[in-house]
């Protein structure tokens, strides 16, 4: 794209005064997740703002620039099409494959594994250079404590099943015994024979809340909704401030339930 590529070519000729972050990360969870491993203070790049879904997500220049000059770029495969800029990006650090769901941060059991590994990462690369490290052995502790409190929230309803427009809980629900029924499937809109199949579905295993992405268009999921007979409440799957919403989200389904 023509705006990418003069990006690029100021990166050579620009002295720019725009700050320069240490850490670059797709989408904001993530800042969560690299201040858990090295600090509280860390000054992190978050490239999708809030609102915006990352597969369809453009970086503006500025952006492109202050990645350039990062350190890391924390990614997780699939959730967004970074490649297809030609950017060239720091050290990047991918969860995930592209075969696999990439709302790897809705479990709390796969952040402690991304924490870990993305510690022992940047220990290896920085081992005398970053001293923020040195508070990092106790940083899955806070991660841990909302596991343990998901497992407590959410075990009186195991079994129960929800509705929910894009699949972003499919490892939430997997942790905590729970089902999800997606409106969205792959990323494809569903088709009138989908949705009638799921309303079926929704009824038989008595289904009664739907929870909508921010970030997403929720006319159709407010149209199921109504056929349900069930609300509609909004999350925010995409906030930097992980443990309040993944916590938020386990009342809201307890409450229904």
């Amino acid at each position: 794209m023509i705006f990418v590529s003069s990006a690029l070519l100021l990166l050579a000729c620009t002295d720019t005064k725009e700050a320069r972050a240490d850490y670059a990360v797709s989408v904001a969870p993530l800042k969560y997740l690299v201040r858990q491993v090295v600090g509280d203070s860390a000054d992190v790049l978050v490239l999708v703002p809030r609102g915006v879904s990352p597969e369809t997500f453009e970086p503006t220049p500025s952006m492109i620039r202050q990645l350039h000059h990062a350190k890391y770029f924390i990614d997780i495969e699939g959730i967004m099409p970074i490649r297809k800029y030609n950017i060239s990006v720091p050290d990047r650090i991918v969860f995930g494959n592209i075969r696999q769901d990439p709302h790897l941060w809705m479990s709390p059991l796969r952040m402690l594994a991304m924490a870990d590994t993305l510690r022992n990462r940047i220990a290896n690369a920085d081992a005398h250079s970053d001293p923020q490290l040195a508070a990092s052995p106790n940083m899955p502790t806070r991660i841990a404590a909302v596991h343990d409190s998901l497992t407590r929230i959410l075990a009186p309803i195991r079994g129960s099943a929800f509705v929910i427009y894009h699949p972003v809980l499919t490892y939430f629900a997997k942790d905590y015994g729970l089902e999800q029924l997606a409106i969205e499937s792959e990323g494809k809109e569903p088709t009138p024979a989908s949705i009638r199949q799921l309303i079926r579905e929704a009824q038989q295993k008595h289904a009664k809340v739907m929870l909508v992405s921010e970030e997403r268009d929720s006319r159709a999921a407010r149209k199921v909704a109504d056929m349900l007979n069930i609300p509609t409440v909004t999350i925010d799957p995409l906030t930097e401030q992980w443990d309040t919403e993944i916590l938020r989200i386990a009342y809201i389904l307890r409450s229904y339930y």
